[in-house]
């Protein structure tokens, strides 16, 4: 199947990893859970066995009775992930955005991405955020040439204030009514989202457009494409609206699941794996559980975590422990939803950031997450990704090659059900083949 723009074949791989650490050369194959042992995530062979909960080797079904025979693919593939000391590496408009390829000069062109000049290979999760939808900015064929080649898509919303919305504030800019507008006027903002509520109508309009957009995100054969959606990020702080701000742990309970009920049985929604993401776990006490929606209500769970270098990765570890024992409680997938050093990685002066800091630190105390996400390339002075030529891009080489780490065309991720599922679809519906389309029988 070619590339929309006509670049490129559609190419189905598998990705050796190369690793230069003599405590963990790869080529072996080890099994059994070695928490219990001598060996660390990061010093044992990418292996099964690191997840304490229940076997990930049967179909896991998804929060809503109803759920699509794809997006129980999609769970189940991450979940094995959780068992694997090996980490999916995720990206924030990784193909919609980069340091020197702002999307309005690159418009259509889907298969940049600062990952892949890179690396040659994607991430495994392509990430978005869907209030771009509202600037009329369709990204609709972004996310389909991602989840055509196999990629997870993720969605955040950085949703604008309701309130400052209904109170028509949004003469002086733009931008006045953003996200992080967390003017309460008065009100419970998330209560008022509820049937009955004075913002109700604005939310239910919202959800609509919403609904719109995701009734085209489609693989060619009509197939809804699965994706991960990060309702209500970092709702345990006070910057955003839906914050601690201007609602409580119940408001905002009542408020998830009312858009979980709507998007679903009102709209028919069955594609949609529900992510749970607070900020800063290991900061908030009680505060992680109480604005937990609840089991039936929840997929992955998972947290965002930002800080500067010197205390990154502490707060990493700490909010890690808090997120894997709480989803194995609930048989749920951890992840790590959004995170990266505060304000961009553009100012760390070690080349060996991405392993020595990252990577490998996770590896040893808590190698149980499915993926984490870093955010967007916005230009050569703020990013997340280095490209050539910048401190951290020999590091980030050394984690790309690194078996501990899961790009797109990884060999762990390729062989799983969702993507052979993904591949059968794209390579079928090609009418010119590439030699790799063809499946082994």
């Amino acid at each position: 199947m070619l590339f929309v723009a006509g670049v490129a074949m559609v190419t189905y791989y598998t990705v050796h990893k190369i690793d230069n650490d003599e405590e963990h050369k790869s080529g072996s194959s080890n099994h059994g859970n070695f928490k219990s042992g001598n060996l660390t995530g990061w010093k044992a062979n990418r292996s099964t066995g690191w997840w304490t909960g229940p076997d990930w080797n049967e179909t896991k079904i998804p929060s809503y009775p109803q759920a699509s025979n794809l997006s129980k693919k999609l769970l189940t593939s991450l979940h094995k992930l959780n068992d694997v000391n090996a980490m999916g590496f995720g990206h924030q408009y990784t193909n919609y955005q980069g340091q020197n390829w702002p999307w309005f000069d690159h418009w259509g062109e889907y298969y940049h991405s600062d990952v892949y000049n890179d690396t040659g290979d994607y991430p495994m999760v392509f990430g978005y955020d869907l209030q771009d939808i509202f600037f009329d900015h369709d990204y609709t064929e972004y996310v389909k040439w991602g989840a055509t080649r196999g990629a997870v898509i993720s969605f955040s919303w950085l949703a604008d204030n309701p309130a400052c919305k209904f109170y028509n504030l949004t003469e002086n800019s733009d931008d006045s009514c953003n996200a992080y507008n967390n003017s309460c006027f008065g009100m419970d903002i998330l209560h008022e989202l509820l049937p009955g509520g004075m913002l109700n109508p604005i939310w239910v309009h919202w959800l609509d457009v919403l609904s719109k957009f995701m009734d085209r995100l489609t693989f060619e054969n009509g197939e809804s494409i699965p994706f991960v959606f990060r309702l209500f990020h970092e709702c345990t702080q006070k910057w955003y609206w839906w914050g601690t701000n201007c609602g409580t742990n119940v408001s905002m309970v009542e408020a998830w699941n009312y858009t979980y009920y709507y998007l679903q049985d009102v709209k028919g929604h069955k594609g949609i794996l529900w992510e749970y993401a607070p900020s800063k776990p290991s900061q908030i006490g009680e505060g992680f559980e109480a604005y937990y929606p609840g089991d039936n209500q929840v997929d992955i769970i998972s947290f965002d975590r930002y800080a500067k270098n010197e205390t990154y990765q502490k707060y990493v570890l700490e909010d890690c422990a808090i997120v894997v024992d709480f989803a194995v409680e609930r048989g749920k997938v951890a992840t790590l939803a959004e995170t990266g050093i505060l304000a961009g990685i553009q100012n760390i002066t070690r080349p060996t950031w991405f392993v020595d800091d990252f990577l490998m630190p996770i590896m040893k105390t808590c190698p149980a997450l499915a993926y984490a996400l870093t955010y967007t390339d916005f230009s050569t002075k703020n990013y997340w990704v280095p490209i050539k030529g910048e401190t951290t891009y020999p590091g980030f080489i050394d984690f790309y090659r690194d078996q501990h780490s899961v790009f797109l065309s990884d060999s762990f991720w390729v062989n799983e059900n969702y993507f052979e599922h993904v591949k059968q679809v794209a390579c079928s519906d090609s009418a010119d083949l590439d030699p790799d389309c063809q499946l082994s029988q």
